[in-house]
Protein backbone atom coordinates (compact mmCIF):
# COMPACT_ATOMS: atom_id res chain seq x y z
CA UNK A 1 0.00 0.00 0.00
CA UNK A 2 2.49 2.85 -1.22
CA UNK A 3 0.10 5.32 -0.51
CA UNK A 4 -2.08 5.38 2.87
CA UNK A 5 -5.70 5.26 2.81
CA UNK A 6 -5.29 7.09 -0.52
CA UNK A 7 -9.37 6.46 -2.01
CA UNK A 8 -8.82 6.67 -5.98
CA UNK A 9 -6.15 4.41 -5.57
CA UNK A 10 -7.61 1.37 -3.73
CA UNK A 11 -11.18 1.18 -5.03
CA UNK A 12 -9.30 1.66 -8.81
CA UNK A 13 -7.29 -1.42 -7.81
CA UNK A 14 -10.60 -3.41 -6.28
CA UNK A 15 -11.75 -4.55 -9.25
CA UNK A 16 -8.35 -4.94 -11.45
CA UNK A 17 -7.79 -7.25 -8.36
CA UNK A 18 -10.58 -9.51 -9.28
CA UNK A 19 -10.07 -9.33 -12.86
CA UNK A 20 -6.10 -10.43 -12.49
CA UNK A 21 -7.02 -12.75 -9.79
CA UNK A 22 -9.97 -14.62 -12.21
CA UNK A 23 -6.77 -14.98 -14.64
CA UNK A 24 -4.18 -16.32 -12.91
CA UNK A 25 -6.34 -19.42 -12.24
CA UNK A 26 -6.64 -20.31 -15.71
CA UNK A 27 -3.15 -19.74 -16.41
CA UNK A 28 -1.75 -22.01 -13.44
CA UNK A 29 -3.61 -24.69 -14.42
CA UNK A 30 -2.09 -27.34 -15.51
CA UNK A 31 1.49 -25.66 -15.17
CA UNK A 32 3.94 -27.20 -12.93
CA UNK A 33 4.35 -25.97 -9.71
CA UNK A 34 7.65 -23.86 -9.53
CA UNK A 35 10.69 -25.15 -7.25
CA UNK A 36 10.45 -22.47 -5.08
CA UNK A 37 7.78 -20.44 -2.51
CA UNK A 38 8.01 -16.79 -2.83
CA UNK A 39 9.82 -15.90 0.60
CA UNK A 40 11.96 -13.53 1.86
CA UNK A 41 14.58 -16.28 2.30
CA UNK A 42 14.80 -16.95 -0.97
CA UNK A 43 14.43 -13.97 -2.74
CA UNK A 44 17.41 -12.60 -0.58
CA UNK A 45 19.59 -15.32 -1.92
CA UNK A 46 19.24 -13.45 -5.75
CA UNK A 47 22.40 -10.97 -6.64
CA UNK A 48 20.85 -7.21 -7.54
CA UNK A 49 22.07 -6.80 -10.95
CA UNK A 50 24.79 -4.59 -10.07
CA UNK A 51 24.29 -1.03 -10.29
CA UNK A 52 26.92 0.48 -12.71
CA UNK A 53 26.19 4.44 -13.50
CA UNK A 54 26.75 4.84 -17.02
CA UNK A 55 27.42 8.97 -16.85
CA UNK A 56 26.34 10.12 -20.48
CA UNK A 57 26.72 13.82 -18.56
CA UNK A 58 26.95 15.37 -15.22
CA UNK A 59 23.96 16.67 -13.85
CA UNK A 60 23.54 20.26 -13.82
CA UNK A 61 21.94 19.96 -10.03
CA UNK A 62 23.42 16.54 -8.52
CA UNK A 63 21.29 14.05 -6.92
CA UNK A 64 22.03 11.75 -4.04
CA UNK A 65 21.10 7.83 -3.24
CA UNK A 66 18.55 9.08 -0.71
CA UNK A 67 16.40 10.05 -3.51
CA UNK A 68 17.06 13.56 -4.59
CA UNK A 69 16.84 13.02 -8.06
CA UNK A 70 19.48 14.71 -10.68
CA UNK A 71 18.48 18.28 -12.61
CA UNK A 72 19.51 19.19 -15.79
CA UNK A 73 19.03 22.41 -17.12
CA UNK A 74 19.63 21.97 -20.81
CA UNK A 75 20.23 18.89 -23.27
CA UNK A 76 24.16 18.57 -24.00
CA UNK A 77 24.69 19.77 -27.80
CA UNK A 78 26.07 17.08 -29.81
CA UNK A 79 24.57 14.21 -28.22
CA UNK A 80 26.55 11.05 -28.98
CA UNK A 81 24.95 7.47 -30.12
CA UNK A 82 25.80 5.02 -27.42
CA UNK A 83 24.98 1.71 -29.33
CA UNK A 84 26.87 1.02 -32.41
CA UNK A 85 24.44 -1.06 -34.72
CA UNK A 86 20.54 -2.03 -34.27
CA UNK A 87 19.83 -4.39 -31.67
CA UNK A 88 17.15 -6.23 -33.30
CA UNK A 89 17.51 -8.75 -35.61
CA UNK A 90 14.76 -8.00 -38.17
CA UNK A 91 12.10 -9.87 -37.11
CA UNK A 92 8.71 -9.07 -34.93
CA UNK A 93 8.50 -7.52 -31.44
CA UNK A 94 5.47 -8.01 -29.87
CA UNK A 95 5.02 -6.00 -26.24
CA UNK A 96 1.86 -5.72 -24.55
CA UNK A 97 1.81 -1.88 -22.66
CA UNK A 98 -0.90 0.88 -21.69
CA UNK A 99 -1.48 4.08 -23.00
CA UNK A 100 -2.81 7.23 -20.99
CA UNK A 101 -4.65 9.32 -23.28
CA UNK A 102 -5.46 8.80 -27.30
CA UNK A 103 -3.93 5.79 -29.12
CA UNK A 104 -0.77 7.42 -31.42
CA UNK A 105 -1.18 7.05 -35.54
CA UNK A 106 0.21 3.77 -36.28
CA UNK A 107 3.76 2.61 -38.29
CA UNK A 108 2.06 3.20 -41.96
CA UNK A 109 1.48 7.23 -40.92
CA UNK A 110 4.12 7.58 -38.29
CA UNK A 111 7.10 8.77 -39.18
CA UNK A 112 8.22 8.36 -35.51
CA UNK A 113 7.21 4.92 -34.97
CA UNK A 114 8.98 3.99 -38.95
CA UNK A 115 12.28 5.21 -37.37
CA UNK A 116 12.02 3.41 -34.39
CA UNK A 117 11.95 0.23 -36.28
CA UNK A 118 14.83 0.91 -38.31
CA UNK A 119 17.03 1.81 -35.32
CA UNK A 120 15.75 -1.04 -33.14
CA UNK A 121 16.17 -3.33 -36.02
CA UNK A 122 12.76 -4.99 -35.57
CA UNK A 123 9.11 -4.94 -36.81
CA UNK A 124 7.53 -3.29 -33.76
CA UNK A 125 3.72 -4.49 -33.55
CA UNK A 126 2.73 -2.57 -30.18
CA UNK A 127 -0.30 -4.10 -28.89
CA UNK A 128 -1.64 -0.71 -26.95
CA UNK A 129 -4.39 -0.56 -24.08
CA UNK A 130 -6.09 1.80 -22.76
CA UNK A 131 -5.42 2.20 -19.18
CA UNK A 132 -8.97 1.52 -18.48
CA UNK A 133 -8.96 -1.38 -20.17
CA UNK A 134 -5.58 -2.90 -19.19
CA UNK A 135 -6.19 -5.35 -16.45
CA UNK A 136 -9.24 -6.97 -18.20
CA UNK A 137 -6.70 -7.31 -21.02
CA UNK A 138 -3.89 -8.68 -19.36
CA UNK A 139 -6.53 -11.15 -17.12
CA UNK A 140 -8.04 -12.29 -21.04
CA UNK A 141 -4.35 -12.11 -22.42
CA UNK A 142 -2.85 -14.10 -19.24
CA UNK A 143 -5.49 -16.79 -19.17
CA UNK A 144 -5.49 -17.37 -22.96
CA UNK A 145 -1.44 -18.52 -22.27
CA UNK A 146 0.18 -17.60 -25.25
CA UNK A 147 2.28 -14.03 -23.85
CA UNK A 148 3.67 -11.09 -25.73
CA UNK A 149 7.43 -11.02 -25.90
CA UNK A 150 7.06 -8.49 -22.67
CA UNK A 151 4.20 -7.79 -20.60
CA UNK A 152 3.81 -4.91 -18.23
CA UNK A 153 2.40 -6.32 -15.18
CA UNK A 154 0.81 -3.47 -12.33
CA UNK A 155 -1.02 -4.14 -9.15
CA UNK A 156 0.64 -7.09 -8.08
CA UNK A 157 -2.42 -9.58 -8.91
CA UNK A 158 -3.12 -12.45 -6.71
CA UNK A 159 -0.51 -15.36 -7.16
CA UNK A 160 1.83 -13.67 -8.76
CA UNK A 161 5.33 -15.63 -7.76
CA UNK A 162 3.32 -18.77 -9.25
CA UNK A 163 2.19 -16.88 -12.27
CA UNK A 164 5.81 -15.40 -13.06
CA UNK A 165 7.58 -18.69 -12.44
CA UNK A 166 5.21 -20.39 -14.61
CA UNK A 167 4.64 -17.66 -17.56
CA UNK A 168 7.94 -15.12 -17.36
CA UNK A 169 11.18 -16.03 -18.72
CA UNK A 170 13.77 -16.30 -15.21
CA UNK A 171 15.90 -13.62 -15.77
CA UNK A 172 18.88 -14.35 -13.17
CA UNK A 173 21.28 -15.53 -15.40
CA UNK A 174 21.26 -12.65 -17.75
CA UNK A 175 21.14 -9.90 -14.84
CA UNK A 176 21.77 -10.74 -12.13
CA UNK A 177 25.25 -9.55 -10.57
CA UNK A 178 27.61 -8.06 -12.81
CA UNK A 179 25.93 -9.99 -15.63
CA UNK A 180 23.73 -7.36 -16.22
CA UNK A 181 27.03 -5.26 -17.99
CA UNK A 182 26.34 -6.96 -20.97
CA UNK A 183 23.20 -4.67 -20.81
CA UNK A 184 25.44 -1.40 -19.90
CA UNK A 185 21.74 0.65 -19.90
CA UNK A 186 19.68 -1.66 -17.62
CA UNK A 187 22.73 -2.13 -16.00
CA UNK A 188 22.44 2.10 -15.07
CA UNK A 189 18.41 1.83 -13.41
CA UNK A 190 18.32 2.36 -9.35
CA UNK A 191 19.11 -0.57 -7.67
CA UNK A 192 15.71 -0.36 -5.49
CA UNK A 193 14.03 -0.61 -8.47
CA UNK A 194 14.95 -3.99 -9.27
CA UNK A 195 13.68 -5.15 -5.67
CA UNK A 196 10.53 -5.17 -7.22
CA UNK A 197 11.00 -8.14 -10.02
CA UNK A 198 12.45 -10.94 -7.66
CA UNK A 199 9.79 -13.46 -7.11
CA UNK A 200 10.15 -17.24 -6.47
CA UNK A 201 14.00 -17.14 -6.28
CA UNK A 202 14.95 -14.78 -9.23
CA UNK A 203 14.58 -12.01 -11.71
CA UNK A 204 11.49 -11.93 -13.22
CA UNK A 205 11.04 -8.77 -15.22
CA UNK A 206 12.47 -4.99 -15.82
CA UNK A 207 11.85 -2.11 -13.78
CA UNK A 208 10.32 1.15 -14.94
CA UNK A 209 11.84 2.91 -12.33
CA UNK A 210 10.10 6.27 -11.43
CA UNK A 211 11.43 8.42 -8.10
CA UNK A 212 11.37 8.23 -4.57
CA UNK A 213 9.72 11.23 -4.22
CA UNK A 214 5.97 9.71 -4.77
CA UNK A 215 3.17 12.05 -4.76
CA UNK A 216 2.97 15.90 -4.34
CA UNK A 217 1.06 18.03 -2.57
CA UNK A 218 0.08 20.99 -5.61
CA UNK A 219 -0.80 24.65 -4.69
CA UNK A 220 -2.18 27.57 -6.84
CA UNK A 221 0.00 30.38 -5.35
CA UNK A 222 -1.61 33.05 -7.68
CA UNK A 223 -4.98 32.56 -6.13
CA UNK A 224 -3.77 32.00 -3.05
CA UNK A 225 -1.33 35.17 -2.56
CA UNK A 226 -4.54 37.45 -4.91
CA UNK A 227 -6.35 36.37 -1.32
CA UNK A 228 -3.79 37.37 1.07
CA UNK A 229 -3.22 33.94 2.23
CA UNK A 230 0.25 31.76 3.07
CA UNK A 231 1.01 29.49 0.27
CA UNK A 232 3.63 27.84 2.71
CA UNK A 233 2.02 26.46 5.69
CA UNK A 234 3.78 25.90 9.26
CA UNK A 235 1.03 23.65 10.84
CA UNK A 236 -2.54 21.87 10.63
CA UNK A 237 -4.37 25.39 12.13
CA UNK A 238 -2.65 26.95 9.30
CA UNK A 239 -3.46 24.92 6.75
CA UNK A 240 -7.20 25.00 7.86
CA UNK A 241 -7.03 28.59 7.35
CA UNK A 242 -5.65 28.34 4.24
CA UNK A 243 -8.30 26.25 3.01
CA UNK A 244 -11.29 28.37 4.89
CA UNK A 245 -9.97 31.52 2.98
CA UNK A 246 -9.97 30.01 -0.68
CA UNK A 247 -13.81 29.72 -0.86
CA UNK A 248 -15.34 32.10 -2.47
CA UNK A 249 -18.85 30.46 -4.00
CA UNK A 250 -19.30 33.88 -5.46
CA UNK A 251 -16.66 33.08 -8.33
CA UNK A 252 -17.66 29.21 -7.50
CA UNK A 253 -13.75 28.73 -6.13
CA UNK A 254 -12.82 26.29 -3.05
CA UNK A 255 -10.11 24.63 -1.75
CA UNK A 256 -9.68 21.17 -2.47
CA UNK A 257 -12.00 18.42 -4.85
CA UNK A 258 -9.79 15.71 -3.48
CA UNK A 259 -10.66 14.82 0.15
CA UNK A 260 -8.24 11.07 0.28
CA UNK A 261 -5.33 13.20 -1.12
CA UNK A 262 -5.82 15.77 2.03
CA UNK A 263 -6.02 13.09 4.02
CA UNK A 264 -2.86 11.51 3.61
CA UNK A 265 -1.16 15.26 3.34
CA UNK A 266 -2.62 15.65 6.74
CA UNK A 267 -0.77 12.06 7.84
CA UNK A 268 2.17 13.08 6.57
CA UNK A 269 1.74 16.15 9.20
CA UNK A 270 1.34 13.21 11.59
CA UNK A 271 3.78 10.85 11.03
CA UNK A 272 1.81 8.26 10.37
CA UNK A 273 3.11 5.27 8.71
CA UNK A 274 3.52 5.16 4.82
CA UNK A 275 0.82 1.87 4.33
CA UNK A 276 2.72 -0.08 6.97
CA UNK A 277 5.42 0.44 10.02
CA UNK A 278 7.59 -2.11 10.74
CA UNK A 279 9.34 -2.13 14.53
CA UNK A 280 11.59 -4.76 15.58
CA UNK A 281 9.70 -7.25 12.91
CA UNK A 282 6.83 -6.49 13.70
CA UNK A 283 4.36 -4.82 11.32
CA UNK A 284 1.49 -2.24 12.02
CA UNK A 285 -0.75 -0.70 9.47
CA UNK A 286 -1.33 2.59 9.40
CA UNK A 287 -5.11 1.72 9.75
CA UNK A 288 -4.74 1.16 12.95
CA UNK A 289 -2.81 3.88 14.31
CA UNK A 290 -3.82 6.63 16.07
CA UNK A 291 -2.23 9.06 13.64
CA UNK A 292 -4.84 7.93 10.97
CA UNK A 293 -7.84 8.25 13.22
CA UNK A 294 -6.97 12.02 13.75
CA UNK A 295 -6.41 12.70 10.51
CA UNK A 296 -9.93 11.40 9.41
CA UNK A 297 -10.96 13.82 11.90
CA UNK A 298 -9.21 16.39 10.45
CA UNK A 299 -10.83 15.78 7.25
CA UNK A 300 -13.89 15.94 8.68
CA UNK A 301 -13.79 19.73 9.77
CA UNK A 302 -12.49 20.82 6.42
CA UNK A 303 -15.35 19.40 4.83
CA UNK A 304 -17.82 21.19 7.92
CA UNK A 305 -16.04 24.42 6.73
CA UNK A 306 -17.11 23.89 3.77
CA UNK A 307 -13.88 23.62 2.10
CA UNK A 308 -14.39 20.74 -0.32
CA UNK A 309 -15.49 21.19 -4.01
CA UNK A 310 -19.58 20.79 -3.92
CA UNK A 311 -19.01 17.73 -6.61
CA UNK A 312 -16.20 16.28 -4.68
CA UNK A 313 -17.19 13.53 -3.46
CA UNK A 314 -19.63 12.62 -6.33
CA UNK A 315 -16.86 12.71 -8.79
CA UNK A 316 -15.44 9.60 -6.68
CA UNK A 317 -12.57 7.42 -7.84
CA UNK A 318 -13.49 8.59 -11.67
CA UNK A 319 -12.48 12.26 -10.63
CA UNK A 320 -9.22 12.19 -11.34
CA UNK A 321 -9.41 14.15 -14.74
CA UNK A 322 -12.04 16.24 -13.54
CA UNK A 323 -9.79 17.60 -10.41
CA UNK A 324 -6.83 18.31 -12.92
CA UNK A 325 -9.45 20.56 -15.16
CA UNK A 326 -10.84 22.02 -11.66
CA UNK A 327 -6.95 23.13 -10.78
CA UNK A 328 -6.22 24.84 -13.89
CA UNK A 329 -9.35 26.49 -14.22
CA UNK A 330 -9.09 27.84 -10.59
CA UNK A 331 -12.19 25.99 -9.26
CA UNK A 332 -10.03 24.99 -6.76
CA UNK A 333 -5.99 25.62 -5.70
CA UNK A 334 -5.26 22.51 -3.82
CA UNK A 335 -4.82 18.97 -5.40
CA UNK A 336 -2.65 16.04 -4.21
CA UNK A 337 -0.92 14.53 -7.63
CA UNK A 338 1.52 12.17 -8.84
CA UNK A 339 5.14 13.96 -8.36
CA UNK A 340 5.98 13.89 -12.22
CA UNK A 341 2.22 15.82 -13.09
CA UNK A 342 4.00 18.74 -12.12
CA UNK A 343 6.41 18.49 -15.92
CA UNK A 344 4.02 16.06 -18.15
CA UNK A 345 0.28 17.64 -16.73
CA UNK A 346 1.37 21.16 -15.35
CA UNK A 347 3.65 22.61 -17.68
CA UNK A 348 1.80 21.22 -20.79
CA UNK A 349 -1.20 22.29 -20.08
CA UNK A 350 -0.52 26.54 -20.50
CA UNK A 351 2.32 28.81 -19.51
CA UNK A 352 0.08 31.30 -17.44
CA UNK A 353 0.10 28.06 -15.28
CA UNK A 354 3.62 27.06 -15.13
CA UNK A 355 4.47 30.21 -13.01
CA UNK A 356 1.56 30.00 -10.71
CA UNK A 357 1.50 25.95 -9.52
CA UNK A 358 3.64 24.89 -6.64
CA UNK A 359 4.03 21.85 -4.64
CA UNK A 360 4.57 22.00 -0.78
CA UNK A 361 6.04 19.65 1.55
CA UNK A 362 3.48 18.73 5.30
CA UNK A 363 4.48 20.99 8.03
CA UNK A 364 4.26 18.93 11.29
CA UNK A 365 0.62 19.39 12.32
CA UNK A 366 1.56 21.60 15.54
CA UNK A 367 4.51 22.97 13.80
CA UNK A 368 7.95 21.78 13.06
CA UNK A 369 8.66 19.48 10.47
CA UNK A 370 6.29 17.17 9.08
CA UNK A 371 7.23 14.10 6.81
CA UNK A 372 6.57 12.59 3.41
CA UNK A 373 5.48 9.39 2.14
CA UNK A 374 8.51 7.77 -0.69
CA UNK A 375 6.81 5.89 -3.59
CA UNK A 376 7.97 2.31 -4.43
CA UNK A 377 10.59 3.16 -6.99
CA UNK A 378 8.81 1.96 -9.84
CA UNK A 379 6.08 2.47 -12.27
CA UNK A 380 5.51 -1.78 -13.48
CA UNK A 381 7.39 -4.31 -14.23
CA UNK A 382 7.52 -5.97 -17.62
CA UNK A 383 7.82 -9.37 -17.71
CA UNK A 384 9.45 -11.32 -21.08
CA UNK A 385 7.66 -14.81 -22.33
CA UNK A 386 9.93 -17.85 -21.88
CA UNK A 387 11.84 -18.66 -24.95
CA UNK A 388 15.50 -19.38 -25.99
CA UNK A 389 18.57 -17.92 -24.84
CA UNK A 390 19.44 -16.40 -27.88
CA UNK A 391 15.73 -15.15 -28.14
CA UNK A 392 16.23 -13.87 -23.98
CA UNK A 393 19.38 -12.00 -25.05
CA UNK A 394 18.16 -10.14 -28.39
CA UNK A 395 14.74 -9.02 -26.14
CA UNK A 396 16.63 -7.98 -23.60
CA UNK A 397 18.98 -6.16 -26.13
CA UNK A 398 15.95 -4.02 -27.45
CA UNK A 399 14.84 -3.26 -24.14
CA UNK A 400 18.62 -2.14 -23.01
CA UNK A 401 18.75 0.52 -26.04
CA UNK A 402 14.75 1.72 -24.71
CA UNK A 403 16.77 2.26 -21.24
CA UNK A 404 19.07 4.66 -22.78
CA UNK A 405 19.50 7.29 -20.38
CA UNK A 406 19.69 11.28 -20.46
CA UNK A 407 22.63 13.20 -22.76
CA UNK A 408 22.34 10.17 -25.53
CA UNK A 409 21.45 10.37 -28.92
CA UNK A 410 18.90 7.53 -28.02
CA UNK A 411 17.62 8.97 -25.31
CA UNK A 412 16.89 12.44 -27.67
CA UNK A 413 15.08 10.03 -30.12
CA UNK A 414 13.12 8.13 -27.89
CA UNK A 415 11.92 11.25 -26.10
CA UNK A 416 11.57 13.43 -29.02
CA UNK A 417 11.79 12.11 -32.71
CA UNK A 418 13.23 13.20 -35.41
CA UNK A 419 14.80 16.64 -35.63
CA UNK A 420 12.84 19.04 -38.08
CA UNK A 421 9.66 16.57 -37.86
CA UNK A 422 8.73 16.20 -34.92
CA UNK A 423 11.06 18.71 -32.85
CA UNK A 424 13.09 22.05 -33.40
CA UNK A 425 16.00 23.33 -31.28
CA UNK A 426 15.73 26.21 -28.82
CA UNK A 427 19.39 26.94 -28.11
CA UNK A 428 20.40 23.18 -27.17
CA UNK A 429 16.92 22.15 -26.12
CA UNK A 430 14.34 20.06 -28.01
CA UNK A 431 10.99 21.11 -28.30
CA UNK A 432 8.29 19.21 -29.54
CA UNK A 433 5.72 20.60 -31.69
CA UNK A 434 2.31 19.60 -32.06
CA UNK A 435 3.38 16.80 -34.65
CA UNK A 436 6.18 15.57 -32.66
CA UNK A 437 3.82 14.84 -29.37
CA UNK A 438 1.05 12.90 -31.53
CA UNK A 439 3.85 11.02 -32.67
CA UNK A 440 6.05 10.19 -29.81
CA UNK A 441 3.48 9.33 -27.47
CA UNK A 442 3.97 5.72 -28.75
CA UNK A 443 4.34 4.06 -25.30
CA UNK A 444 7.27 2.71 -25.23
CA UNK A 445 8.90 3.78 -21.63
CA UNK A 446 6.02 1.42 -20.20
CA UNK A 447 7.48 -1.28 -21.69
CA UNK A 448 10.91 -0.15 -20.09
CA UNK A 449 12.80 3.45 -19.52
CA UNK A 450 15.62 4.86 -18.30
CA UNK A 451 16.24 6.47 -14.79
CA UNK A 452 14.09 9.08 -13.95
CA UNK A 453 15.60 12.76 -14.05
CA UNK A 454 14.59 16.31 -13.59
CA UNK A 455 14.64 17.70 -17.11
CA UNK A 456 12.12 19.74 -19.33
CA UNK A 457 13.13 21.13 -22.24
CA UNK A 458 13.62 25.35 -22.35
CA UNK A 459 12.47 25.45 -18.17
CA UNK A 460 15.18 25.80 -16.59
CA UNK A 461 12.44 27.25 -13.85
CA UNK A 462 10.47 24.03 -13.49
CA UNK A 463 13.81 21.81 -13.34
CA UNK A 464 14.95 23.99 -10.13
CA UNK A 465 11.47 24.64 -8.55
CA UNK A 466 11.33 20.68 -8.72
CA UNK A 467 15.21 20.05 -7.41
CA UNK A 468 14.18 22.53 -4.05
CA UNK A 469 11.17 20.81 -3.76
CA UNK A 470 12.49 17.60 -3.46
CA UNK A 471 15.10 18.43 -1.39
CA UNK A 472 12.54 19.48 1.31
CA UNK A 473 11.13 16.41 1.14
CA UNK A 474 13.84 13.93 0.54
CA UNK A 475 15.33 14.73 4.19
CA UNK A 476 11.87 13.66 5.83
CA UNK A 477 11.09 10.69 3.85
CA UNK A 478 9.42 7.84 5.27
CA UNK A 479 9.17 4.47 3.27
CA UNK A 480 6.81 1.38 3.37
CA UNK A 481 8.43 -1.52 4.78
CA UNK A 482 6.84 -3.69 2.70
CA UNK A 483 8.20 -2.59 -0.62
CA UNK A 484 9.88 -5.71 -1.73
CA UNK A 485 7.59 -7.92 0.41
CA UNK A 486 5.23 -10.16 -1.03
CA UNK A 487 1.41 -10.97 0.59
CA UNK A 488 -0.79 -13.27 -1.24
CA UNK A 489 -3.65 -11.84 0.83
CA UNK A 490 -2.60 -8.49 0.13
CA UNK A 491 -2.82 -8.84 -3.62
CA UNK A 492 -6.08 -10.78 -3.38
CA UNK A 493 -8.30 -9.23 -0.56
CA UNK A 494 -6.65 -6.33 0.23
CA UNK A 495 -8.11 -3.52 -1.51
CA UNK A 496 -11.52 -5.00 -1.30
CA UNK A 497 -10.80 -4.63 2.50
CA UNK A 498 -9.71 -1.18 1.87
CA UNK A 499 -12.39 -0.37 -0.26
CA UNK A 500 -14.78 -0.73 2.82
CA UNK A 501 -12.74 1.21 5.45
CA UNK A 502 -12.64 4.40 2.40
CA UNK A 503 -16.84 4.06 2.27
CA UNK A 504 -16.93 4.37 5.34
CA UNK A 505 -14.16 7.17 5.41
CA UNK A 506 -16.56 9.33 3.07
CA UNK A 507 -19.58 8.44 5.46
CA UNK A 508 -17.52 10.20 8.01
CA UNK A 509 -16.43 12.79 6.01
CA UNK A 510 -19.54 14.13 5.20
CA UNK A 511 -20.95 13.85 9.01
CA UNK A 512 -23.61 10.68 8.24
CA UNK A 513 -21.36 8.05 9.84
CA UNK A 514 -19.27 9.01 13.87
CA UNK A 515 -15.65 8.58 14.13
CA UNK A 516 -16.09 6.21 16.46
CA UNK A 517 -17.90 4.10 13.62
CA UNK A 518 -13.92 3.79 12.29
CA UNK A 519 -12.76 1.44 15.43
CA UNK A 520 -15.24 -1.42 14.92
CA UNK A 521 -14.16 -1.05 11.00
CA UNK A 522 -10.25 -1.30 11.94
CA UNK A 523 -11.36 -4.42 14.09
CA UNK A 524 -13.42 -5.73 10.97
CA UNK A 525 -10.60 -5.30 8.54
CA UNK A 526 -7.93 -7.14 10.98
CA UNK A 527 -10.18 -10.30 11.35
CA UNK A 528 -11.52 -10.11 7.20
CA UNK A 529 -8.09 -10.43 6.42
CA UNK A 530 -5.94 -7.46 7.98
CA UNK A 531 -4.21 -9.74 10.49
CA UNK A 532 -3.56 -12.53 7.79
CA UNK A 533 -1.70 -9.55 5.40
CA UNK A 534 0.30 -8.63 8.70
CA UNK A 535 1.39 -12.22 9.37
CA UNK A 536 2.68 -12.57 6.10
CA UNK A 537 4.77 -9.82 6.01
CA UNK A 538 6.01 -10.56 9.43
CA UNK A 539 7.31 -13.68 7.96
CA UNK A 540 8.58 -12.48 4.87
CA UNK A 541 10.61 -9.90 6.96
CA UNK A 542 12.09 -12.30 9.29
CA UNK A 543 13.47 -14.66 6.77
CA UNK A 544 14.86 -12.06 5.12
CA UNK A 545 16.65 -10.65 8.31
Amino acid sequence: MPRALNRRHFLQKAGSTAALAAASGPLLAGCHSSKNKNTAESNTKVKVPTYTPYGAVRADLAGNPAGLQDAYLRYPANAKKAVASPPGKGGDFTPMTLIYGAVPPGPGSNKYWQELNKRLGVNLKLNVVPDADYDNKFAAVVAGGDLPDTILIRNNPAHLPQLLSAKAQNLTEFLSGDAVKDYPFLANLPTDSWRSTIYDGGIYGLPIPRAAIGNALFVRTDIIKARGLDPDPKSFADFRTLCKGLIDKKKNRWAAANPWGILTFVQEMLKAPNGWKEDGGKFTSAIETDETRRAIDAITQIAKDGSFHPDAFAVGTTGTTKVKQWMYSGAVSVDQDGFKAWSTDVWATSKPLQANINAIVAPGYDGGPGSHYSGSGVFAITALKKASKERTKEVLSICNWLAAPFGTDEYLFLKYGIKGTDYTLKDTDPILNTLGASETSVPIKYIVDGPDILYSPGQEALARAEYAYQQKAIPVLIKNPTVGLFSDTNSSKGAELTKTLTDLQTQIFQGRKKLSDWDDAVKAWRTGGGDTIRKEYQESFAKAN
